[in-house]
């Protein structure tokens, strides 16, 4: 089944190459983006991760060199689905990558979608260690532990939750990470979370710098250098252009 694939961008900030690559100068800085991504196929409307809610939160928690996220004139999620002509309770299923609040904080406002989280990442998030750790994880913890076990799908370490759209567990980033894979009119796409945050992980073969596991992180780059389609890193500001030829367009 073929996705059409829309991205859907939150905020900027100025981060570090020792987070960005392993090895990475910690005073040198260069704009990054933060994206999910909106698909669309026959049987399904769904979303891969649901970006950032709250800048004050994100900002409390994790910042760069004293610099912080912004909007920069990006609108909330609601005005991005309904530029796409959707609403939050259009959407049948939210995959995330892994459950950092860029890429989760949203998750309260899908009424009717069922969630697919690594059950790595689960077990992971859900640990004291985490939540002590990464408090800004609670929010969409909460919502998650209080959903039905109809609207929750834990996912093993290679799954298809959708049709056509299929999941592997790569961890590094955070120990559960998983990329998402589905066929769109350009091409194979992988979204690859924050496995890699940007493409030039992948030019200078060089793996991220802000991890769990640097040799899975390393691991990573070898599997997304083989790959034959299209790489969206979640952070990456020009990847979205990769994607015109599915006819989505930025909302």
């Amino acid at each position: 089944m073929t996705c059409e694939i829309t991205p859907l961008s939150f905020a900027e900030i100025e981060a570090s190459e020792a987070v960005l690559f392993e090895g990475g100068a910690p005073s040198t800085l260069r704009p990054i983006g933060c994206f999910c991504w909106l698909l669309r196929a026959p049987d399904f409307t769904a979303l891969v991760d649901t970006g950032i809610s709250d800048f004050g939160v994100i900002n409390a928690t994790v910042k760069t060199n004293g610099r912080s996220w912004q909007a920069a004139g990006r609108r909330p999620i609601q005005a991005q689905l309904a530029s796409a002509g959707l609403s939050p309770d259009d959407i049948d299923a939210v995959i995330l990558t892994h459950l950092h609040y860029d890429h989760a904080s949203n998750v309260d406002l899908f009424g009717r979608a069922r969630f697919f989280v690594g059950e790595r990442e689960w077990d992971w998030a859900r640990s004291e260690g985490a939540r002590t750790a990464l408090p800004q994880l609670a929010g969409a913890l909460a919502f998650l532990e209080a959903l039905p076990a109809d609207r929750l799908s834990l996912l093993p370490d290679s799954a298809e939750p959708l049709p056509g759209v299929r999941t592997r567990h790569v961890g590094g980033h955070t120990p559960g990470s998983i990329m998402v894979e589905c066929e769109t009119d350009a091409g194979r796409v992988i979204m690859p979370g924050d496995a890699i945050f940007l493409l030039d992980n992948l030019r200078r073969k060089t793996a991220i710098g802000l991890t769990s596991s640097h040799e899975e992180s390393r691991a990573v780059i070898d599997l997304l250098s083989d790959f034959d389609g299209i790489v969206l890193p979640s952070h990456d500001l020009d990847a979205a252009r990769q994607i015109n030829g599915t006819g989505a367009q930025s909302c």
